[in-house]
């Protein structure tokens, strides 16, 4: 029982020193970004790997979508093939980062804002249409 903790607090230590980001850029400096669209490439980005570690992209079906081994700071490029959802990228085993693969719907903000900017749009041509018949 006591092994277990400290293999636990092990792990849990050796993530912490660990820094995983998305970006959908390969320079590190770029902006971070957690969401992405279908078929758009994710660039992982890690720093202070000290030793070579399995990392495990799973979706959250469970499936692994890629793995690889890492070492000190780099990026890896791929594009999600698990389809929409909730990606977890894990770094021995335990959960360092998300990011979501989601498609963009466009809802207005206003139910009626469209069509009251068309009836408005609509009511001033009228307007000027019957004064230039006159």
């Amino acid at each position: 029982m006591l092994s277990v903790a400290i293999i636990s607090f092990f792990a849990v230590a050796v993530a912490q020193e660990r820094n995983v980001w998305t970006s959908d850029s390969p320079d590190p400096s770029a902006e971070r970004k957690d969401q992405f669209l279908p078929g758009e490439t994710v660039y992982v980005h890690w720093e202070n790997f000290l030793r070579g570690v399995l990392v495990v992209i799973k979706h959250e079906t469970g499936i692994v979508d890629v793995q690889f081994h890492a070492e000190g700071n780099g990026v890896k490029a791929y594009v999600p093939n698990a389809g929409p959802g909730m990606y977890r990228v894990f770094v021995t085993d335990i959960v360092i980062y998300e990011f979501k693969v989601t498609t963009f719907y466009v809802i207005p903000e206003v139910l009626f804002g469209s069509l009251g900017a068309v009836g408005a749009a609509s009511a001033a041509g009228l307007v000027y249409y019957r004064r230039k018949r006159r």
